[in-house]
């Protein structure tokens, strides 16, 4: 009898760079300054506004000079559906994410080598990216097909003189321009399911955009495919009537502090790099229904609207007054569509710019 071959040697483990990137964001403290003068401006106007803007969620950032912030708000912390307004949110999560791989390339230096890169840096992040969102209860039972965000279908690598160079693949660009400047959803659920609903919400829960304790702020569970994609929707309560759940969903309070953070390049990981998300925010300012009232006194110059299932409109971004030059960061919520109703929308802006600012 012959006797029993040798087992090869296993081989040997390739070992696993070490990185210290901060995978998630960190918390946002930045705070805008309560103003009465702005807050009486705001409530009388919306006072005026009739019965279409009674109980509108609004809220407004002066951009003064210096460092002041005014700022005025009405029904901040209401969560309402918000529907495509909130993909903001997936637009956010990709660029943190691009600057994590950035980081991490950096960190390897020359040593990096692109064809395996993006699979290195998968097998890094999942277990991070995981841990998180098993700690926000309203992605409760989430698998990680629908948590992780899988990174050859978001950037491509390739080798550079100093190491590895990450950017966004060219098709999932395309999509995320889409998504934002003309709002298509189905580019939407291209953006949604490469990132997955875990790396977004985390993002959102790190940065202080959600309270996962109390389920308001910024929430991102939808892939805007109307449940035809066969993902599943994780949705939290709103106030909206009809819509009393939603995968879409946020408080005015968050929705103007993104857009003045962003205005004011807070975000940490934003400011002194090429990382700008302004030139579709900018471009999507064609969209805004505010831009759409008979009688303005201000220009919408960025924003990002949303239109929910029952024909409620929303809207964040940064406006223009005229006269003046000054510009203000706005976020409203839950007014039924209808050009007459988008005229009282505008109306409470006019009138509170008129009396803050003290010129028509």
């Amino acid at each position: 009898m012959a006797p029993p071959r040798p087992r090869a040697k296993p081989a040997p483990a390739v070992p696993q760079p070490s990185f210290t990137t901060q995978v998630f964001p960190s918390a946002l403290t930045d705070q805008p300054t309560p103003d009465s003068t702005l807050q009486s401006a705001l409530e009388q106007a919306r006072q005026r506004g009739g019965a279409a803007v009674a109980d509108m969620p609004v809220g407004i950032i002066a951009i003064n000079d210096g460092t002041s912030r005014p700022v005025a708000l009405l029904g901040a912390d209401d969560e309402h559906y918000s529907a495509s307004a909130l993909k903001i949110c997936a637009q956010y999560a990709a660029y943190e994410l691009l600057f994590v791989l950035r980081d991490m390339s950096n960190q390897l230096g020359a040593s990096g080598r692109a064809a395996s890169f993006l699979d290195i840096a998968q097998r890094c992040i999942n277990p991070i990216i995981e841990a998180k969102y098993k700690t926000i209860g309203a992605f409760n039972g989430m698998d990680r097909k629908h948590g992780l965000p899988t990174l050859h279908e978001i950037f491509v690598a390739k080798d550079g003189s100093a190491g590895v160079e990450v950017n966004f693949a060219t098709a999932y660009r395309a999509h995320q321009g889409e998504m934002i400047v003309n709002s298509e959803d189905t580019d939407a659920m291209d953006c949604v399911h490469s990132l997955g609903y875990g790396y977004i919400g985390g993002a959102l829960v790190e940065a202080g955009f959600f309270d996962p304790h109390s389920n308001i702020g910024l929430w991102l569970g939808s892939d805007y495919s109307s449940h035809k994609s066969g993902w599943p929707y994780f949705s939290i309560a709103t106030q909206t009537t009809g819509d009393r759940s939603a995968g879409a969903a946020a408080s005015v309070r968050q929705l103007l502090r993104f857009q003045w953070l962003f205005r004011e390049r807070k975000f940490p990981r934003q400011t002194g790099s090429p990382i700008d998300m302004k030139d579709d925010l900018d471009a999507a300012a064609g969209m805004s229904w505010l831009n759409r009232a008979s009688v303005t006194n201000f220009d919408v110059e960025r924003c990002k609207i949303g239109l929910g299932d029952t024909n409620m409109m929303s809207e964040c971004g940064v406006l223009v007054h005229r006269s003046t030059g000054r510009r203000l960061v706005f976020a409203w919520q839950n007014v039924l569509a209808n050009n007459r109703n988008i005229d009282a929308v505008a109306g409470v802006f006019n009138d509170t710019l008129r009396t803050y600012l003290g010129v028509p």
